[in-house]
């Protein structure tokens, strides 16, 4: 086979293994070398961090984990991680989908709850488009509950975010783990 060949089959086999593919590092595996945060992922607020030595899994060795204890005393600030995709169909409905497992805290208050949120980008601006709350004491103890919320798509742009409302509470324990991120088109 002659190079050009070679290197055109290469970038077919590369794209349809990309195509559908709306996330990347979707179960938070690969690690930015300088931040060592998960790849792919910005992050914002106190006590989050990509974990290796947590478990189980829903899916592959890391997770997101939220450290509610690590929240500071007198503070409600969110913290979350989000996403812009990409491959996104105008007018299409959107699944954006997360696996979550909360654990009982053995002091403190549990966190008050998880945010699952898609936006768009309309005149450089981030536009609401679907926002689900979801109560954290209600997730404690069953393992792995997954999470979702849809939502039509305005343009080809969307940011996919994962919301984390610590306790009010200043005696806040426990934790929340994030694995297995997904968008898919309904």
């Amino acid at each position: 086979m002659n190079k050009t060949l070679l290197v055109c089959l290469s970038l077919v086999s590369t794209f349809s293994l990309n195509a559908g593919k709306h996330l990347l590092n979707t179960s938070f595996e690969d690690m930015d070398i300088v931040s060592e945060k998960a790849e792919h992922w910005g992050v914002w607020g106190p006590a989050l961090v990509r974990v290796v030595d947590w478990e189980p899994t829903a899916d592959g060795m890391a997770m997101i984990g939220y450290k509610h204890w690590e929240i500071p005393f007198g503070t409600s600030e969110t913290s979350g991680i989000f996403q812009d995709t990409q491959g996104i169909e105008t007018g299409e409905t959107y699944e954006f989908s997360v696996y979550v497992n909360a654990d009982n805290p053995d002091w403190g208050m549990h966190p008050e709850k998880i945010e699952l949120r898609l936006e768009t980008t309309l005149d450089s601006k981030q536009v609401h488009l679907a926002t689900r709350e979801f109560e954290v004491r209600d997730l404690i103890g069953d393992g792995w509950t997954r999470l979702s919320i849809e939502s039509m798509a305005s343009n080809e742009k969307l940011r996919a975010l994962i919301i984390f409302h610590p306790s009010i509470d200043d005696n806040k324990g426990g934790a929340l783990k994030i694995d297995k991120a997904q968008i898919s088109k309904k």
